[in-house]
């Protein structure tokens, strides 16, 4: 109930006016099958992305639950509905608001395959989520790379795992690729190839809205104190939920690295690092032994993520 109240705050003036679409990559082949039609049907589109975020927050916290890495994972569902709900132009449907889906399932089949001798199913699993994240947004393809450095952290030794990882990985990709042979239609392919982002392209920085520059340098910081925070409590942890935290925090970095050298795909890459940094910064803010600090800085959130979309 106070999830749906949050929400309701956030997101209740965006089904009064018009939010125009504000997205720096282009729509996928995939998503503009399955969700061109929204241009058309603007209250419909926020409703399903208020839907969206609501269904994700929910999945975060049952993920972090089950794998017993958060006392109070509810928390962790409201931080991540604060933060996707900052700013307005997010508050209508966009790829990433798919593609999160993907990402939140990896992660909690990712968390899996430690706690299994054999993981040929979860590595698959894991592999064909993140393949179908890249098919909705493509800038998300390099996010890949963090499977590959979990698979060492863990460390998974059986080549075949990696293999099955591989083929889970490839196999959406194929199909596509099997499709565009079929009809000719080999333009879609094109989407797949990222540009490294130029010096210049970190003028794209201009586009974001001053007031949400301040929020990201909140979240950012926010982030960062989780993180230190957790990774120095899990040392009284069991090893399995010290590897799962690692996992976790090579997410975040990984996510953070792409926003500096691929600047481009600045507000995607920031819309899946949401989905790890609710989980650090819920974390702190339940466990931080000063109280009243913890208390400040969640009003300080909420109070400038629901200011963002006035200023």
């Amino acid at each position: 109930m106070l999830s749906i109240l949050l929400m309701l705050a956030f997101w209740g003036r965006a089904f009064f006016i018009d939010i125009p679409i504000e997205i720096v990559e282009s729509q996928t082949f995939l998503y503009s099958i399955l969700f061109d039609w929204t241009k058309t049907h603007t209250m419909l589109a926020k409703t399903l992305a208020f839907v969206c975020v609501f269904l994700q927050a929910f999945m975060l916290s049952e993920v972090f639950r089950t794998h017993s890495l958060s006392k109070n994972p509810m928390l962790i569902g409201l931080v991540y509905i604060v933060l996707m709900s900052a700013q307005s132009s997010w508050q209508t449907m966009h790829p990433f608001l798919i593609s999160n889906f993907f990402i939140i399932g990896g992660f909690s089949y990712l968390f899996k395959i430690y706690d299994r001798k054999e993981a040929y199913e979860f590595v698959f699993n894991v592999g064909i989520l993140f393949a179908l994240a890249a098919l909705i947004s493509p800038s998300l393809l390099p996010f890949a790379f963090v499977v590959c450095f979990v698979f060492l952290f863990y460390p998974i030794y059986k080549w075949r795992e990696w293999l099955i990882g591989a083929l889970g990985f490839g196999l959406p990709f194929f199909a596509l690729f099997l499709w565009t042979s079929l009809t000719e239609n080999t333009s879609v392919l094109s989407e797949f190839l990222i540009p490294i982002a130029k010096l210049e392209d970190f003028s794209i920085i201009l586009q974001i809205s001053r007031p949400f520059q301040i929020f990201m340098v909140l979240v950012l910081v926010l982030s960062l104190v989780g993180v230190r925070f957790l990774n120095f409590r899990a040392k009284n942890k069991e090893i399995s939920q010290r590897k799962k935290i690692m996992a976790t925090t090579l997410g975040l970095l990984w996510a953070a690295i792409v926003v500096i050298f691929m600047f481009e795909h600045a507000l995607v890459y920031l819309a899946t690092s949401f989905v790890i940094s609710a989980f650090f910064i819920a974390e702190w803010l339940g466990r931080s032994q000063r109280e009243w600090l913890s208390e400040v800085m969640l009003y300080t959130l909420v109070i400038v993520a629901f200011g963002v979309p006035f200023l």
